[in-house]
């Protein structure tokens, strides 16, 4: 993210961006804090070592089995990547991703759809069967 010299310490881009992360789904911005430690170590973490920067930087306790299952959706994604390093998956943010704001990431991927908006044909719009030969 780029800002001006004097908003060199913001983390989100307004106060209303920081209220739609912590609104938009339950684990928001627990999934914000783990993207934010992601982007500070380019090179990636270990499940256990992600636990430990989470865990003392921020309010939420999380263990390497929660990292990993909280990261699941954000590898199907495509914006953390997982490699295996001796036999322990190592998870970097997607190079991507690196300059991205993470908050507009979070809101975008973790707000709830309407039904009317997915992707899913509706049973509803089927036209009726004709009866005539």
């Amino acid at each position: 993210m780029s800002h001006g010299k004097e908003n060199d310490d913001k983390v989100f881009c307004s106060r209303e961006c920081h209220i739609k992360v912590k609104t938009c789904r339950k684990n928001a911005m627990k999934d914000y804090a783990i993207l934010r430690v992601l982007r500070e170590h380019p090179d990636g973490l270990l499940a256990t070592e992600l636990s430990y920067f989470v865990d003392n930087l921020t309010q939420y306790q999380v263990n390497g089995a929660k990292i990993s299952m909280l990261l699941k959706k954000w590898v199907s994604r495509g914006i953390v990547k997982k490699k295996n390093s001796s036999n322990r998956m190592r998870y970097h943010l997607n190079p991507k991703y690196l300059g991205e704001a993470l908050g507009a990431l979070v809101i975008k991927y973790q707000t709830p759809r309407p039904y009317a908006q997915s992707e899913s044909p509706s049973i509803l719009s089927l036209e009726p069967l004709s009866t005539e030969k």
